[in-house]
């Protein structure tokens, strides 16, 4: 994707975008004119001593700044509305795309940095534009209308004014070149910081826990230091713009009025055209100043692209399949062949694992941590794709899947409880529509009726962010329940009821097994107690299979899940 197809999203707005534009430049051109309007004044007006022309000229020039104020109004209307528009059509592709990549290639650009793309990135791009449809137009048209005023006015004075012209080119040119990389340092030293924020906020429990805060805020520090030495970099440079453009102008007005005084001993120019030659002197120096501005403008801006259209451009390296899995076409419901897996390229972290679910099974995946429980079960939504082998859902390799299709067939309650903003029925449906009967049955099999009955707004609770107006058992009970209910024929519960207490925990499972008995239920869990009575139990071993089977027959053949019934005190 090239950076100039982010121009599409301008499209719907491209009508607006020229009548803003020639608005604007319709108040230039009513700005070069009144130079020409005060030579009157001063050449014919105050020279005659004729007061009635001054006044009518007076008028006149209210009347055409009044004009041009409204002109500039208009366009300053119109880029507001397109560049919001355009803003607001790339952030929503930006974030679809987002959506569209698979897991891996989200953790490789990392959350921090798609926050900003989508946050910091898009508004540079849509001030760019708004300046884009302000000054585009009406700086140049400045400066060269300006340098046309002045070669009518008086062709010698014109060529000191042409002569300055490409030493600030070059000095552009120059400042354009040192900042693009600047400002492309600044967007990543910006992403380091908000990653150490993230961690820092969604952390803040753990952080006081361990009495952190000190260390941690002395590792934000440091990254808002070197964000901040990073845009000091870019303003070292981009202070110089401004003075040296002011100072070239100047010297030209300096070297202006000297030839001018001359002239004017000759007769051979007015005074009213001396004034109107330094007020395009000063149009020129404005427009120089709003050019030298928008080089600015446009090196952040074009970082900003970069990063955005690197994101736009990338190809999910998890391709859509088309196959649709018929879970009636056979009782294999999940089957693993020979299955390797590692993250970014890496040592594998699972290794040559076989096993085959079927229907309506109920099976516990416990192991050590780190031994690769989680990876495995992200392997059947198809969260990640397998390295070696195949991964089957009833009976299509979930590469071949429609992903949509995939994953509406299955129920993930994860590790980490994820609730959003809103009301308690909200995060149960989670934008599906569902009754108050169906959610409160999934909150009766969760074991959180309970707790939700006894609020005052019941259903219509609110929940903050990141539910943290709930304790720990509360919000798995609810995420639990979200999981429920979706219709779904795979539910898969990663270490999902860590924070309840064993009797719910028991509770909410022989719910699960009773309500839910055509649902096949796969267990991610520490706790031996909790999956000791699966159909079949898959011990995990840094990365490989150590054991399949019911409790029974483990206890007697696999040496790994011995121990781990021997730690936790479980003899039978």
């Amino acid at each position: 994707m090239k950076i100039t197809s982010l121009f599409s999203y301008l499209k719907p707005y491209a009508g607006r975008s020229v009548v803003g534009a020639l608005f604007k430049l319709f108040e230039a051109i009513l700005e070069l004119y009144m130079p020409m309007l005060m030579v009157k004044v001063i050449d014919v007006g105050i020279a005659n001593g004729d007061k009635d022309y001054v006044i009518k000229m007076c008028f006149v020039l209210v009347g055409i700044v009044f004009l041009g104020l409204c002109c500039a109004m208009v366009c300053q209307y119109l880029a507001s509305k397109v560049s919001q528009g355009y803003g607001t059509n790339l952030r929503n592709a930006l974030f679809d795309k987002i959506m569209s990549l698979s897991r891996s290639q989200t953790d490789e650009y990392t959350a921090a940095s798609l926050i900003n793309r989508t946050t910091v990135d898009v508004n540079n791009l849509q001030y760019f534009i708004a300046m884009l449809i302000r000054l585009v137009i009406r700086a140049p048209f400045l400066c060269i209308g300006g340098i046309v005023m002045a070669f009518i006015i008086d062709p010698g004075l014109a060529i000191i004014v042409v002569a300055v012209l490409p030493v600030f080119i070059f000095f552009l040119a120059y400042i354009m070149k040192k900042t693009l990389p600047l400002h492309s340092n600044v967007q990543k030293k910006l992403d380091s910081m908000t990653l150490v924020l993230r961690e820092c906020i969604s952390g803040v429990r753990v952080i006081r826990a361990f009495a952190r805060s000190d260390e941690e805020k002395v590792r934000f520090e440091a990254a808002s230091a070197e964000n901040a030495a990073a845009n000091m970099d870019v303003a070292k440079v981009a202070i110089r713009l401004n003075p040296i453009t002011t100072l070239i102008m100047n010297l030209a007005i300096i070297a202006v009025l000297w030839m001018s005084g001359a002239k004017a001993n000759y007769g051979s120019i007015t005074n009213g055209e001396i004034v109107a030659f330094i007020n395009y002197i000063n149009q020129i120096l404005a427009a120089l100043v709003v050019v030298a501005n928008l080089v600015v403008t446009f090196s952040k801006a074009y970082s900003s692209a970069l990063r955005v259209t690197a994101v736009m451009s990338a190809e999910c390296d998890m391709p859509n399949g088309n196959v649709v899995p018929d879970f009636s076409s056979t009782d294999d419901i999940i089957k693993f062949e020979n299955v390797s897996f590692s993250y970014n390229g890496g040592a594998d972290d699972l290794s040559g694992i076989s096993f085959t679910v079927k229907k309506g099974m109920s099976v516990g995946i416990i192991g050590g941590t780190g031994s690769g429980k989680t990876t495995l079960v992200n392997l059947i939504p198809r969260f990640y794709d397998a390295r070696a082998g195949a991964v089957y859902v009833a009976g299509t390799d979930v590469k071949n899947a429609k992903i949509k299709s995939l994953r509406n067939s299955i129920s993930v309650v994860s590790q980490k409880t994820e609730l959003i903003s809103g009301t308690i029925k909200e995060n149960i449906a989670f934008g599906r529509d569902i009754s108050d009967e169906d959610a409160i049955k999934a909150l009766k099999a969760a074991c959180g009726y309970d707790f939700v009955e006894a609020k005052p707004g019941k259903l219509e609770s609110e929940v903050e962010q990141n539910g943290a107006n709930f304790s720990g058992g509360q919000k798995q009970r609810l995420s639990i329940a979200r999981a429920l209910a979706h219709p779904c024929r795979i539910l898969i519960l990663d270490d999902s009821s860590s924070a309840l207490d064993y009797a719910t925990d028991a509770q909410v499972r022989k719910n699960i097994r009773e309500q839910y008995s055509d649902v096949t239920v796969i267990a991610v869990s520490q706790r031996v107690g909790s999956i000791k009575h699966c159909d079949m139990l898959l011990v995990m071993d840094d990365g490989r299979l150590a054991g399949c089977g019911t409790h029974d027959e483990l206890i007697k053949n696999c040496r790994t899940y011995r121990e781990i019934c021997a730690s936790q005190g479980v003899t039978e």
